[in-house]
């Protein structure tokens, strides 16, 4: 089965060029279908992912998106890991960022100021943090190396 161009909008929603490939696997008995897709950009109101890339696996009632990764904030933020979305979730990330300006999110509420960079490690799922690192500093501010683990 292959997919090739396809694109959704609503209000809020917006994904363009998604692009898959599945092939339905009769392992001993067992259905299964693996595959690959790529997305171009998914966007949800302001804020856009792009090139999203992920292997895909459903078997035996778990569904995995696998060797996923994805680039936001114009390619400053980079992510990497796995998803396993069914029957019990999981979540395994990694995230390298370069030259985020905290003065445009509001989400940090002004409490750090300047320019920061570094990476984050998560495991969990999304209403529980299993494992918690982030790492970063900022040059262009007095902000020191900081490291903060949960």
């Amino acid at each position: 089965m292959f997919a090739e161009g396809f694109n959704l909008e609503n209000q809020d929603l917006k994904v363009n060029g998604v692009v898959g490939d599945f092939v339905i696997m009769p392992e001993s008995g067992v259905r299964s279908l693996k595959g690959s897709v790529a997305v171009d950009s998914v966007g949800y109101k302001e804020y856009t992912i792009e090139k999203i890339y992920s292997d895909v696996r459903i078997m035996e009632g778990r569904i995995i998106f696998d060797r996923a990764s994805a680039h936001a904030y114009q390619g400053r933020i980079k992510a990497g890991g796995s998803y396993q979305f069914f029957p019990e979730e999981r979540i395994e990330a990694a995230m390298d960022f370069k030259g985020i300006d905290t003065n445009t999110m509001d989400a940090v509420n002004h409490k750090w100021k300047g320019v920061v960079e570094g990476k984050a490690l998560y495991t969990g799922t999304f209403k529980r943090i299993d494992s918690l690192t982030l790492e970063f500093r900022s040059p262009s501010s007095e902000m020191e190396r900081t490291v903060l683990k949960y």
